[in-house]
């Protein structure tokens, strides 16, 4: 894959490869091998603790010390963070972001639609997400929203599959990243796709309960014909019986989707009828059954998808302001409803099913306007579900010992305006990109800009030049980077910042599944310009030049 500054990208993966396994013997795992220094930071233990100034050092992917003074390891990189605040790293519950786009499959003509293969009906219990988890660029935006374990679900009907959880690192292949490949099953009140059998709510209840209860005899059979199979067949190990038998168990949950208050209803009915561990998913409507939900001792997953804001109208005609009511009356209830659950005491996290990882934080700062505290917001995103998916001993608090899963933010979570900086993920540093300013960008007076600046730098020896291609639109900057060793590849930055005589944007590259994340900060003059580049999981790398003759 041919870039600009592609060298300077190996350079850096090919430094930080052999930082790692210096000292390691071949038939040993890599280690993470990065060592990293705050100072000052304010670290918010976890949910409800007074944060505290503190150094911190995180060594070979988990969190090393903690304490006021710290003196920072020779071999440290180390981070800015003089009053920013370190928060533990978040845990999505349940989402189906991660996973590779499926290809579209023909629609195969059902032949019996009242006796449909398990397939056709959409029950497929027996099949892993973990099959079908995608790339490090899947997992892009759930790492940039500071999530560091995902819950991943797949979409589909009646049962769908077993769900896995993985961290959102960077790696060469997606299996790397599985913490647990079979943790859960998710299961809907969906049923089958056209007059296939079970087509409705009825239905899909009635075949849950009868393959629930066959895989209960499916176990006792198989359990009995272990003990002494004398006169007896052998058990016939129908694969998604086979995959229901961890829920009869209790050894699975099952996640069910609960996009409204029937469905709650319907699928408490099944819980008290069959008795599996239940985690109420996608929940909506949950205000109106506090009282059953909460004797129940269901896990529950609070829905983020809020349902659209009424808009004012100018009516008088009573039918019309009626509904708009009712409108508007839902969609407060939707916001105040993790406020409900908080008031009655019932612990739960939220659910990112319908609602992409990019928006959570707008829609969880409605929440806290609308009355959730801080507190319960931080721990539905912390050590709820941390503890829910059995790695409140890993993640989930910033505490030594524990996986260094982290953010680093400028202001406050939550706050009117603050954005995470740093992401560390298992160890696995991330610089946050720089966001598009809708901001038009204002040079010094009297420096112009546009044009083309050489440059030059040197890493590990090796010398770098080529051109940096400055240009205006309405206001908006760009940059192009064009690198005398690939002069036909270049590449082009638009969200760049320009303040004065500072230049400031960043530079990604995806070499071999990691990604390397290069910040610019150059500062002009009229004829010259020189600057830094930060390098992810590097350090800094000095950069000059001057501006070119248009002529030339």
């Amino acid at each position: 894959m041919n870039k600009p500054l592609y060298c300077l990208a190996i350079c850096c993966l090919m430094c930080c490869s052999l930082t790692s396994s210096y000292g390691q013997n071949s038939n040993e795992p890599s280690s993470i091998g990065r060592t990293y220094y705050l100072s000052d930071v304010v670290v918010h233990t976890r949910p409800g603790t007074d944060p505290s100034v503190q150094d911190v050092i995180i060594r070979d992917g988990l969190i090393d010390q903690i304490a006021p003074v710290l003196q920072p390891p020779y071999d440290a990189r180390i981070i800015e963070s003089d009053s920013m605040h370190l928060y533990a790293a978040f845990v999505a519950t349940l989402t189906h972001e991660g996973l590779a786009k499926e290809e579209d499959k023909e629609r195969q003509d059902v032949k019996n639609p009242g006796n449909p293969t398990y397939e056709q009906a959409g029950i497929t219990p027996h099949h892993q997400v973990a099959e079908r988890l995608g790339s490090s660029k899947v997992v892009s935006d759930l790492r940039g929203a500071g999530f560091a374990i995902a819950h991943v679900a797949a979409d589909g009907r009646m049962l769908s599959g077993e769900t896995s959880i993985i961290t959102t690192q960077v790696v060469d292949a997606s299996r790397q990243r599985l913490l647990n490949a079979e943790f859960a099953q998710y299961a809907r009140l969906r049923g089958a796709s056209g007059r296939v059998y079970p087509s409705t709510v009825i239905a899909v209840m009635s075949k849950m309960r009868e393959l629930y209860r066959n895989a209960e005899l499916a176990d006792a059979y198989s359990e009995k014909y272990g003990q002494d199979p004398s006169g007896m067949a052998a058990p016939n190990h129908d694969e998604v019986l086979q995959a229901l038998i961890p829920v009869t168990r209790g050894e699975q949950a099952l996640y069910y989707r609960a996009d409204g208050v029937k469905d709650i209803y319907r699928i408490l009915r099944l819980k008290d009828d069959l008795g599996f561990d239940l985690v109420l998913a996608e929940t909506k409507e949950v205000w109106r059954v506090i009282d059953k939900v909460k004797a129940s001792g269901s896990t529950v997953l609070l829905s983020l998808d809020l349902p659209e804001e009424a808009e004012d109208i100018d009516s008088t005609d009573a039918e019309l302001v009626a509904w708009h009511t009712r409108k508007v009356e839902a969609y407060q209830q939707s916001l105040t409803q993790a406020q409900t659950l908080e008031t009655a005491g019932i612990p739960f996290a939220f659910s990112y099913l319908e609602t992409k990882s990019t928006k959570v934080h707008e829609v969880v700062k409605k929440l806290i306007d609308a009355g959730l505290s801080h507190k319960t917001a931080l721990a539905a995103m912390t050590t709820v579900p941390a503890d829910i998916l059995g790695l409140a001993k890993v993640t989930g608090t910033v505490e030594k010992g524990k996986m260094a899963n982290l953010i680093l933010t400028d202001e406050p979570l939550w706050s009117d305006k603050w954005a995470i900086k740093h992401t560390w993920v298992a160890g696995q540093h991330h610089v946050a990109p720089v966001k598009p300013s809708n901001k038009k960008g204002t040079p010094a007076e009297g420096l112009d800009l546009i044009g083309t600046w050489s440059y030059a730098l040197e890493i590990m020896g090796d010398q770098q030049t080529g051109k940096l291609i400055i240009e205006e639109d309405d206001g908006a900057y760009s940059v192009t980077i064009v690198s005398d060793d690939e002069p036909g590849d270049p590449d082009t930055i638009e969200n760049v910042q320009v303040d004065g005589k500072q230049v400031t944007f960043l530079y990604s590259l995806d070499q071999d599944g990691f990604t390397v994340n290069m910040e610019f900060d150059l500062e002009f003059g009229e004829d010259t310009f020189e600057g830094t580049i930060e390098i992810e999981d590097f350090g800094s790398v000095d950069i000059s030049g001057d501006k070119q003759d248009p002529e030339q």
